[in-house]
Formats: structure tokens, sequence, C-alpha cells
């Protein structure tokens, strides 16, 4: 009889053991609740309703809206959390697996005033006299464009012109690069001839964002801004209150023409200095086509730039 009641004990505290460490599997669908859309890259996290504190498991939603965690039994808020939307928390009680659907709403995000650098004084783009659009360097990165053009020809209103596979430039609402003053920083780029593709001659790696103004602005900018006006911001450094270095090396490769690509840039900066330098260098074979090779395709380019700022002794920053 003693024995008996020694081996059922055993085998009690064996069961109580695999299910204190068994793990249940909580598997997810979100979707937007205004359009019932699922949604990608929604970050849920189950943290113990005990102690909200501390994040025991996290999950992120894929291109179908399911996300998975796997969890031992207890009871857990589930927070749903993603950009643009509102967040949502959700209590659940987790004894076997589970699976379930859950809805967010969407929360547009107050960006603020966007202000526009164009029209040589800055102002706000709700009292501009044309139509705006702005840029940010996040989409030249996400298209991974070759030139500024490829990018602003996304935009309404604008299209893409082309002399060869390099040499691009863009048309606002019909008019071409003749009747458009191209700016960069502010500063017009201008020489004794006519300057074709003088989009292409930028690195798209840096560029901070680009304004472009839709409508004559000739009043402002003198003959030539029929069209409008391409202003070109360029990335600079900054000052710093401990001293750091950082850079960054960027290559592609194009098969179509052998293209490739380098970008390499350094910064570094200190509470009374800041520098950056960088460069670029590209070379392209022919165009290779189904119909062939097209001949004079072929180009290279390459370019510098570097900035330096100084802030003088006793001065501050406003």
């Amino acid at each position: 009889m003693k024995r008996n009641w020694i081996f059922t004990a055993f085998f009690a505290l064996l069961f109580s053991l695999n299910s204190f460490g068994q793990k249940y599997v909580l598997q997810g669908i979100v979707r937007d609740s205004a359009n019932n859309r699922t949604l990608e890259d929604v970050v849920a996290v189950a943290t113990g309703s005990g102690n909200a504190d501390k994040t025991y498991f996290t999950g992120i939603s894929d291109a179908r809206g399911r996300f998975t965690i796997s969890l031992p039994a207890g009871k857990y808020i589930l927070t749903l959390k993603m950009l643009g939307y509102s967040q949502v928390s959700h209590e659940l009680n987790i004894i076997s697996d589970l699976q379930q659907e859950f809805l967010i709403s969407p929360q547009p995000v107050n960006l603020g005033e966007v202000e526009v650098t164009s029209l040589v004084v800055n102002r706000q783009v709700k009292k501009l006299p044309a139509p705006v659009t702005v840029v940010e360097s996040s989409k030249y990165k996400k298209l991974s464009a070759l030139t500024l053009s490829n990018v602003l020809a996304t935009e309404p209103g604008i299209t893409m012109g082309n002399d060869g596979v390099w040499s691009t430039s863009i048309n606002i609402r019909g008019f071409n690069e003749n009747r458009l003053v191209t700016l960069i920083d502010g500063n017009r780029v201008e020489t004794a001839t006519d300057l074709t593709a003088s989009l292409s001659m930028t690195d798209v790696n840096d560029v901070e964002r680009v304004e472009v103004v839709k409508g004559a602005m000739s009043s402002l900018y003198g003959t030539g801004a029929m069209g409008g006006i391409v202003n070109i911001i360029i990335k600079d450094g900054h000052f710093s209150e401990k001293p750091f270095l950082s850079g960054n090396v960027l290559s592609g490769f194009a098969t179509a023409n052998k293209l490739f690509m380098n970008h390499a840039d350094i910064n570094t900066g200190s509470e009374k200095l800041y520098a950056r330098v960088s460069g670029a260098y590209g070379k392209a074979g022919d165009m290779r086509t189904p119909e062939g090779v097209l001949p004079n395709s072929q180009f290279t380019t390459s370019n510098i730039s570097a900035r330096i700022g100084i802030k003088p002794k006793g001065y501050i920053l406003p």
C-alpha cells in the first residue's frame, strides 16, 4: 500500500512539472477596423497581468496579418501597437492553444506644420500660393532610385523625361526643364549654356529631401520659373555635446547594363565643430535589351561633397 502511494505521488509530481513547463500557442490575426484589411508589421506584446512592467513574449504580424506567440499557461494582457493606429489591449487567459482575430483603429499621426524653404523666405505649406510636394530621403531608399527623377515622377503632376539611361529630367504639369528652375539648398543651378540632366548629377544618397513647387514663380526667381521650382536639400552635419564619428558605405549592382554603384560618407562632430564628407562613383556598360545591345548607353558618374560647420567662441545657438 505504501509503495502504491509513493508511485502515485511521483507521477503526480511529474505531471505537475510537465504542466508547469508546457507552452501554448497564441495565433492572432490583426485587421483594420475601418476596412477589415489584414495589417502587416503590427507588434504584439504579451505581459503578465500581475506585472505589467515586465514583457514576457512578443510577436510581429506577417504579410497576412498573422502573428504567433508561444507562452506558458496564465493570464496575460496582449497589447497591439502600430504606427498610424491606436494602441489596443486585451486580457487573455491562456489554458490551451488559442486562435483569435483582433481589430485596431486608424489614428492619423500629427506631423505638425511642414515648412518649405524653396520660396526665399521660409513659409508654411498652408500659406503658399502654389501647390508643393515634399519628397523625403526615405522614399529614395525605399525605391532604390538611381536618380532623383525616378522618385519625383511618382508624385502627381510630375513626369520623367530622359535622354538615355542616366540623363533624366522631369516635367511639371507639361512644362519641361527649360521652364523649371533647379536649386540646391536654395542656390540656383545655372551655366553659360543649357544644363541637361541636372537632377542626375546629384547623388540620391546625399539628399535630405526635395521640395517641388508646382506653378509659376518667375516673380521670385526670374526667367525660367514658369513651370515651377525644384529645390534639392542636401544632408548636412550637426553639432553634438559629445564627440562622435559615423560612416556609411553603400553599393549596388544591376545586371542589365553591368552597373556598379558605390557611395560612402563620413560624419564627425563635437560641440564646436562638425564635418561631413561624401562621395559616389558609378560605371555602367551598354544596356542589354531583348532586341539587342543599346549602343552608346554606357555612362560613368562621380561626385564628391564636403560640409564643415564651426561654432565661434562665445556663440550660443538660438
